[in-house]
Parts: C-alpha cells; sequence; structure tokens
C-alpha cells in the first residue's frame, strides 16, 4: 500500500465528485443553483486543488446521491487532502506544478519514467543531484543548492519505507 498523500487524496476526492456529477447529469451552475458552491471553485475542487468544508462536501455528497458509508469515505479523503506533505516546505524554491507531481511521486504505488539524460531523481546520490544542481543552475545561491539537495533526497525516501512503489525506470 502507497503512503497516504494529501495530493493523491484530493485528486481521488475530486475524481469521485466529478465522475457521480457527470454521471448524474449535472452540470457545474446546477450544483452552484443548489449548494451554493460557485462553479469555478467547483472546478478546482474536482481537480484536487481545492477543498471544500466539511458541510459543503457533505451537501455536495449529498446533492451526487452518494451513500452514508461513501460519504464517510469521502470525508476521510478531505482529512487526508488537507494534510500538509514535506514537499510544502519547499514552496518557495519549486512552483505549484512540481510540489503537486512530488505529491503524486509521494503517494504512488507504482511509477513509470524515461529519464535519456540524468539518472531518474528518487535514484540519485547526494553528490550527483548536488552535481546537477550546481551546474544546472550556476546562479543558483549555496543555500538554496542545499534545499534542492534535500527535497531529492527526501523524494527517495520512500524507496526505503516499508512499502516502496513499484520503480520502472528506462
Amino acid at each position: 500500500m502507497a503512503l497516504t498523500s494529501s495530493v493523491v487524496a484530493a485528486w481521488d476526492l475530486g475524481r469521485r465528485l466529478k465522475e457521480k456529477r457527470e454521471l448524474l447529469g449535472l452540470l457545474g451552475k446546477d450544483v452552484q443553483t443548489r449548494t451554493k458552491i460557485a462553479t469555478s471553485y467547483l472546478s478546482a475542487v474536482e481537480k484536487g486543488k481545492q477543498q471544500l468544508s466539511e458541510e459543503k462536501l457533505t451537501d455536495l455528497a449529498t446533492l451526487l446521491e452518494f451513500d452514508q458509508p461513501t460519504i464517510i469515505e469521502l470525508l476521510h479523503l478531505r482529512s487526508q487532502a488537507l494534510n500538509r506533505g514535506w514537499w510544502i516546505k519547499f514552496s518557495a524554491l519549486f512552483n505549484d506544478e512540481l510540489l503537486r507531481m512530488f505529491g503524486f511521486e509521494h503517494g504512488a504505488e507504482s511509477i513509470r519514467t524515461y529519464c535519456s539524460g540524468l539518472v531518474y531523481g528518487m535514484l540519485q546520490t547526494e553528490r550527483y543531484a548536488r552535481a546537477v544542481i550546481e551546474t544546472g543552475a550556476p546562479n543558483v545561491r549555496l543555500a538554496e543548492v542545499d534545499r534542492r539537495v534535500e527535497a531529492r533526497m527526501m523524494r527517495k525516501a520512500p524507496l526505503d519505507g516499508p512499502n516502496p512503489p513499484h520503480l520502472h525506470v528506462v
């Protein structure tokens, strides 16, 4: 079983809500009319980028005709999505999409990747990562290099954990 990742929990919650909404033939504006959740906010929730309050999620899940055990599952996913992953402390260094990728990677059961020029990030040693970061961005301050190397080393921690992801690298 993969590690719990707030990014994966948010994505799964949003996916389940969207699939059910579409199955029922409801548009975002229908949901907005009945729940007062703005269409744009609902879209962000369905993409895993925003979270609803517990009350709003319960209202939406009821509108979408989820049964009570499933509503409890959705509320559990919401609480997992609110946790902060290790990658959050690096938000000043990396853009949101890269941070989301770290979150997906952290919660993955299986990772497949192709790397033609460098050793895949999760497999890099500290010395290799430092050399890549220093030569790839020569104007980066030493403190920033240290933090980027630290992030790279934290990415690989799940590989040494009790349930590592299945990693396929070409």
